[in-house]
């Protein structure tokens, strides 16, 4: 009998040993990942701000990092459970020349999901702005989710300076983690952004980044309230309530900026607004067709 005991003790060990060396391997990695972001000087531009002016729409759903709904206009994508499409159109700043559109697809697999999101925003023939951003989501546990995403901006001016046409390109990407739980959710994105922009003939190159925290909490059922810091910025906050899961109603707050927005159910579809009220700029206008 013992030596069965011990044969059985013997194979259990390994495994045992397995697990453990998992469950260490990811708490140093996170360990890293963490510590690695506070070294990271944080005067990036801020997740909520347009640079370029499309970079970051801060529209429906996308006032907090905590937020993991599919949304052109959210920051981050880390759902993975469904295929979801957004396409809409946008209007800055209250100039009637001045537009934009965007198209989000979500394609979902068995362990993770593809996020692409292409929008575009132009100024009458003198100005045009490509955006391309791709995002990978998946499950590291039950309730954390992980997420990457990269963007490239390209940008045309023409009819400037006697015909030259500069062409400026950005690139950047965020990784993100998102924890989920039943009353709150808390994520962490970290951005890394390098430029080249075009002034007075002059090609400046730049690199940055910022590290944002985000929570949520969720007090009652249809009604979620989420608050995002950044260093050295302001804090951003946001509440959003469903009314009988046909209506839901959304206010933000960030720095110079009041969000205000509306997504009514209809059959097959969502019918999205949202409006930004900037205290320097004016007015900008969502509108946008998802799925449910």
């Amino acid at each position: 009998m013992k030596d069965k005991k011990q044969k059985i003790k013997a194979k259990q060990c390994p495994k045992k040993l397995e697990m453990r060396y998992s469950v260490f391997s990811a708490v140093c990695a996170l360990f890293l990942i963490f510590n690695l972001s506070f070294l990271i000087s944080a005067k990036a531009f801020a997740a909520f701000e347009m640079h370029p002016a499309s970079a970051r729409l801060p529209g429906r759903g996308g006032w907090s990092i905590a937020d993991d709904s599919l949304s052109s206009l959210d920051n981050s994508a880390l759902s993975f459970d469904q295929f979801n499409w957004e396409a809409g159109r946008v209007n800055f700043y209250g100039i009637s020349e001045l537009n934009g559109g965007f198209l989000s697809l979500q394609i979902p697999s068995e362990n993770n999901s593809i996020n692409f999101i292409y929008s575009t925003l132009k100024f009458s023939s003198v100005y045009r702005e490509s955006i391309y951003s791709f995002a990978l989501a998946r499950p590291m546990t039950k309730n954390l989710n992980a997420g990457l995403r990269l963007n490239a901006y390209q940008i045309d001016i023409t009819d400037f300076e006697d015909g030259i046409e500069p062409r400026t390109l950005y690139s950047d990407y965020d990784f993100a983690l998102l924890f989920k739980d039943k009353y709150f959710n808390f994520g962490v994105s970290l951005q890394s952004l390098s430029s080249k922009s075009v002034r007075l003939k002059r090609v400046e190159e730049s690199a940055d980044a910022a590290i944002s925290y985000g929570v949520m909490f969720k007090p009652v059922k249809g009604a979620v309230f989420g608050l995002d810091y950044e260093s050295g910025r302001p804090i951003n906050g946001g509440l959003e309530v469903e009314v009988a899961d046909a209506l839901k109603c959304a206010i933000g707050l960030r720095q110079n900026i009041f969000t205000l927005g509306f997504s009514l159910r209809l059959p097959r579809c969502r019918l999205n607004f949202s409006a930004l009220l900037h205290n320097d700029l004016g007015e900008t206008y969502f509108i946008s067709v998802s799925g449910i």
